[in-house]
């Protein structure tokens, strides 16, 4: 038997949710590619200079580099969850799991 078609209002709710999820699912992917980036950068003692390797810049920037790039592929797994959490949700509604 085919359940009856969703009321508009609910119909809407759960385009929404997946066009969230949609949204958030690209963010994530975005934050991929820019902790991918930021990973392969380097900046080392020749391109800056002797003063700045002996103050230590060249480390902190490597430390910052590696912070950035961790918390951009955080972001990354964060994103994808909360979409894959919206379709879940979405879909678990629509066959009528009303938790």
């Amino acid at each position: 038997m085919v359940p009856p078609p969703l009321p508009p209002g609910i119909a809407a709710t759960l385009d929404a949710l997946r066009a969230d999820a949609a949204t958030w699912l690209a963010a994530a992917a975005a934050m991929s590619t820019a902790a991918d980036a930021a990973g392969g950068l380097t900046l080392d003692a020749g391109r800056m200079s002797a003063a700045a390797e002996l103050a230590g810049l060249t480390r902190v920037y490597g430390e910052v580099r590696a912070r950035a790039a961790d918390l951009l592929a955080g972001a990354a797994r964060a994103g994808a969850t909360t979409a894959a959490a919206l379709d879940e949700a979405a879909d678990a509604y629509e066959r009528g799991d009303r938790w």
